[in-house]
C-alpha cells in the first residue's frame, strides 16, 4: 500500500454542518485507495469556494495537505477535480510545479491533457452556478423577497457583522504564515 493524503472540500457552511458532502469524498477516496492500493494517512478539509486563484491563502487546509503531501512524497488524492479548484490557472500551475495530486473519479493515471479538459469543465460550471444563482435572486427580488441583510433584523445584522469580521480576522492569521514565508507557495 502507498501513502497518500486525503483533501476534502465543501463551499458552504451550511454543508460544513452537515457534514454529508464531506463524508461521501471520503468514502469515495477511501474506496478508491482499497481499490488502487493507497492508505490515507492523514486527511485535511476545508470549507470555502473553489473560485479564485489564491485558493492556497483562502484553504489553509489546501496549503497544509499539499505541504504535507510533497514533504512525504505522496500524492493528494480528491474525490472530484472541483474540489480541488474550479479553475484553470490554478489546476495547471498545481501541473506546472509537478504538485503530485490524484482525482478518484478520473484514476490515478490521467494525464494532463485530460485534467487540462476536466478543470475547464469545472471551471465553466463554476460560471453556469453563479448566473443560475444570480438569476434566482434577480427573480426572487422581482417578486419582492428581502435578500441579504435586509431581510435580516438588526439584532442579527450585527450578530452576523461580529462573524464575518472574527472570519477575516481568523483568515489573515492563518495565511499570515504562508505571505511570508517565500517558500509555501513557491512550488505548491
Amino acid at each position: 500500500m502507498h501513502a497518500a493524503i486525503g483533501y476534502l472540500r465543501v463551499s458552504t457552511q451550511e454543508q460544513g454542518r452537515s457534514g454529508l458532502g464531506l463524508a461521501a469524498q471520503r468514502f469515495e477516496i477511501e474506496t478508491f485507495g482499497k481499490r488502487e492500493g493507497f492508505t490515507v494517512k492523514s486527511w485535511h478539509q476545508d470549507v470555502q469556494t473553489g473560485a479564485g486563484t489564491d485558493a492556497l491563502l483562502l484553504r489553509p487546509g489546501l496549503a497544509a495537505g499539499l505541504k504535507e503531501a510533497k514533504s512525504a512524497r505522496c500524492p493528494l488524492i480528491v474525490s472530484r477535480l472541483d474540489r480541488l479548484s474550479r479553475n484553470v490557472h490554478f489546476i495547471s500551475g498545481l501541473m506546472e510545479h509537478r504538485v503530485h495530486f490524484i482525482v478518484a473519479q478520473l484514476g490515478k493515471d490521467r494525464d494532463d491533457f485530460t485534467l487540462h479538459i476536466w478543470a475547464s469543465l469545472a471551471e465553466q460550471e463554476r460560471k453556469m452556478i453563479s448566473e443560475r444563482t444570480r438569476a434566482g435572486l434577480a427573480a426572487a427580488k422581482a417578486r419582492g423577497v428581502k435578500l441579504g441583510q435586509a431581510a435580516r433584523s438588526k439584532a442579527e445584522q450585527r450578530r452576523c457583522s461580529r462573524l464575518a469580521n472574527a472570519a477575516l480576522c481568523e483568515r489573515r492569521t492563518c495565511a499570515r504564515p504562508l505571505c511570508h514565508d517565500p517558500h509555501a507557495t513557491s512550488a505548491f
